[in-house]
């Protein structure tokens, strides 16, 4: 799957709500957030890598980044990113996918379509 920033519009105008609504829609999925409400954007560890041998240096994130106009911005990065950044691995991108429906259904966005193949 190629990596490049997936760019959703909320139904909401404002960022502080967006932000704080995928914050609660992440929390409640599972995943460790890290918050930055200055930036208003916040990021995920990857499910692919939690748990008990957890490595820094190999893991991954999805970055979201939400803007004053209520656009949200979300990106992968980390180890199972390959090609300078370009393409995510097979091993995240059905989480990155599932990550991406779960955002876009709590911005009330519609319905993105994804085709990806395989690497």
């Amino acid at each position: 799957m190629d990596n490049t920033p997936v760019r959703l519009q909320g139904q909401a105008r404002n960022p502080h709500v967006i932000y704080h609504q995928l914050i609660q829609r992440a929390v409640a999925l599972g995943y460790h957030v890290q918050a930055d409400p200055a930036r208003c954007s916040f990021r995920v560890l990857a499910r692919l890598d939690q748990g008990r041998r957890f490595n820094p240096r190999r893991a991954s994130w999805f970055n979201v980044t939400v803007y004053r106009n209520g656009m949200v911005d979300v990106v992968a990065y980390g180890a199972h990113v390959r090609d300078g950044g370009t393409v995510i691995h097979r091993k995240l991108c059905r989480e990155y996918t599932s990550f991406l429906d779960n955002i876009t259904y709590a911005l009330g966005a519609p319905p993105r379509v994804v085709a990806y193949a395989a690497r």
